[in-house]
């Protein structure tokens, strides 16, 4: 199934500010790089800079939700801060009459599965740009791939669009310049695997809040496959480990495993401690369950008990006095904000001098 999935780029502005105003907007496809629709809007006559922002966005997210078939994706690019902080709920809007062109936008943005807005810098928001002027120099608003003039390339954070090299300003690529443009290279990838686990980590919200007969389920989940596939690839390329393996730091951490209602993991672990589950999990119960339930939702009385039974355990703690769970993700069904056993065991196993005291303990108290 092929997923249509879209970047989007948009801006305004207004001459003398307020003054005759205009917009522009331009989508791509991600996948082909390919420029598919653009547009100027004349806002009007006397208006303001933010206003224009705000036509802009509203003009490119209108052509996108109107496009067959309808996108699942949208990456929108722009260089107002305002629009896209009001957007994504950091900045407040103070104005009154920015909140009509902010819920209109909100609403929008709102009908595709996964629209997320990127703020880039003015030098990279070249398209855009460029059509806002034509609104402004033609006070009429016009649509059309045609009205792009200038470099059609699509915008990425930190790259600057509709500048050609001059052929003057080449030079022979020496030793140094290579190492300057791998390193370059490398930010690039460092960058875009930070976009792919960022869009991952939406993605498991989206399909944690989608049920399983929804028409979009299946969609979602290719989407999340193939985004975790491309966090792998980035990974190896770049030469770090992928999240299952021990970690760096030598810490144990605990995480609740879940997936979604269609059977799709969405957090794993290198050690599962909890108790035998079936259903289509199929977890073997493991050594360091623990045995006292959970009454009422009183975690906190469980996870006493396991901590008394376990510091009397003396194979269990030479098992972790071992490093069985060293530097490992363990993982257990446990919500986050609750006590865990596992929370237990992590203590235990970042500090194993505490263990083999607790062994030597128990070993005193034999005699």
């Amino acid at each position: 199934m092929d997923i249509v999935d879209l970047v989007g780029s948009f801006d305004g502005g207004a001459r003398r500010n307020p003054g005759p105003a205009g917009a522009g907007w331009a989508l791509w496809d991600q996948k082909t790089g390919e420029l598919i629709d653009a547009g100027t809007v004349f806002v009007g006559l006397h208006e303001t800079n933010n206003v224009s922002e705000y036509a802009g966005a509203i003009a490119l997210l209108t052509a996108a939700t109107q496009r067959r078939p309808a996108p699942v994706v949208l990456t929108v690019y722009g260089d107002s801060d305002l629009v896209i902080q009001q957007h994504n709920g950091k900045w407040k809007v103070n104005a009154e009459h920015l909140k009509p062109h902010l819920q209109t936008l909100r609403g929008l943005s709102d009908r595709i599965p996964l629209c997320q807005f990127v703020h880039i810098a003015r030098e990279a928001n070249w398209v855009a740009d460029h059509l806002s002027n034509i609104a402004m120099d033609e006070a009429k608003s016009r649509r059309g791939v045609d009205l792009v003039r200038c470099d059609r390339s699509m915008p990425a954070p930190g790259k600057t669009l509709g500048k050609a090299k001059s052929k003057k300003s080449e030079k022979p690529e020496g030793s140094a310049t290579k190492k300057r443009k791998h390193g370059a290279d490398e930010a690039v990838l460092r960058e875009k695997l930070q976009q792919k686990r960022q869009e991952s980590s939406v993605l498991q919200q989206v399909l944690d809040a989608t049920d399983k007969d929804d028409a979009n389920s299946k969609v979602m989940t290719d989407m999340f496959e193939e985004t975790q596939r491309e966090i792998s690839a980035l990974e190896v390329h770049l030469g770090e480990a992928p999240a299952k393996r021990a970690r760096s730091d030598g810490q144990t951490r605990r995480v609740r495993i879940r997936r979604t209602k269609t059977g799709v993991i969405l957090q794993d672990c290198d050690h599962y401690v909890g108790r035998a589950v079936g259903y289509d999990w199929n977890l073997e119960e493991d050594v360091f369950h623990n045995p006292f339930p959970v009454v009422r939702g009183d975690n906190e009385r469980a996870v006493q008990q396991y901590k008394a039974y376990l510091s009397k355990n003396e194979a269990l703690l030479q098992r972790i006095a071992n490093g069985e769970l060293c530097g490992k993700t363990l993982g257990c069904f446990c919500e986050m904000d609750k006590p865990c056993h596992a929370d237990f065991l992590c203590e235990l196993s970042n500090d194993l001098d505490r263990v083999r005291l607790m062994i030597q303990e128990i070993q005193q108290n034999k005699k």
